[in-house]
């Protein structure tokens, strides 16, 4: 069955496997090609995907990643269970606390710059984090503009709205690594600064919206310096995160919603 059917059943199949009494099962947005879902046992609430039986490297990757940074006390979700059953491997982690960033902005537009200092504030921290030696040995090492440095940072390389949760002004958890990836800690800056600036999705959002996004982009800037994070000699990573993510959407977006992107790439590029 291709997963993008995977249906209500196949999840509660296969956590009842790894013995959850399942209650009520939720799938959740997004465009991953793993999708997630909110399920309910009696054990508690949990965020769970699902990966094909051959990617269960990649469901027990990310179980060691999750430990590996909350040995860091970073955000990140305690795993509740890992493992194969049947034709899937299951992730199964605790149900985070608090909204996604995005929601916030929404709701409480006025607070988008302190919401930007957190965020930015949590981004530097995870850059700061040490890397184990079996981290380095199990996660590919990103080539940016100078190169991989000799002690490379954590990348998330999807860090944004959508996939940080805040509960009371503080970032409470930190979502989706399946991207994660060793380097620079500018490529990670650089990539979700063209996600707030360049993505189509916020070209389509109205003024008044995209003031509000200025306004968190230079909290998280802030936020992010005032922690110890490195921002100099950004221009030629801006232009490589531009064009990552043309290759990324290019697939999915005609040219024309991407001009904005293209736009984006050659300015900095120009500047580097």
């Amino acid at each position: 069955m291709p997963r993008g059917e995977w249906g209500e059943a196949t999840i509660r199949a296969a956590v009842l496997n790894l013995g959850y009494a399942v209650r009520k099962v939720e799938r959740l947005p997004g465009a991953s090609g793993n999708p997630s879902w909110r399920v309910e046992t009696a054990a508690g609430t949990f965020a769970v995907r699902l990966y094909p039986r051959s990617e269960a490297g990649t469901a027990h990757g990310l179980a060691r990643l999750a430990e590996a940074l909350r040995a860091g006390a970073y955000p990140v979700p305690r795993v509740g269970a890992v493992g194969v059953t049947g034709e899937h491997a299951v992730l199964v982690q605790e149900w985070a606390p608090g909204v996604p960033v995005a929601a916030a902005l929404e709701e409480t537009p006025g607070r988008a710059y302190d919401l930007g200092l957190a965020v930015g504030e949590t981004h530097a921290r995870l850059h700061a984090l040490p890397v184990p030696a079996e981290a380095h040995a199990a996660l590919r090492r990103l080539d940016g503009p100078t190169g991989v440095p000799a002690s490379p940072a954590w990348l998330h390389l999807d860090y944004h709205p959508l996939n940080v949760l805040v509960e009371g002004g503080a970032v409470s958890a930190v979502l989706d690594w399946e991207n994660v990836a060793l380097g620079d800690a500018r490529l990670d800056v650089a990539r979700t600064l063209s996600i707030l600036s360049a993505d189509p999705a916020v070209w389509a959002i109205s003024g008044a919206r995209r003031r509000v996004l200025l306004s968190f982009r230079c909290g998280y800037l802030e936020g992010y310096a005032q922690a110890g994070g490195r921002l100099d000699g950004l221009p030629p990573f801006l232009a490589w995160a531009g064009e990552f993510m043309r290759r990324d959407l290019r697939g999915r977006f005609a040219d024309e919603r991407l001009r904005h992107v293209t736009r984006w790439t050659r300015a900095w590029a120009f500047r580097s």
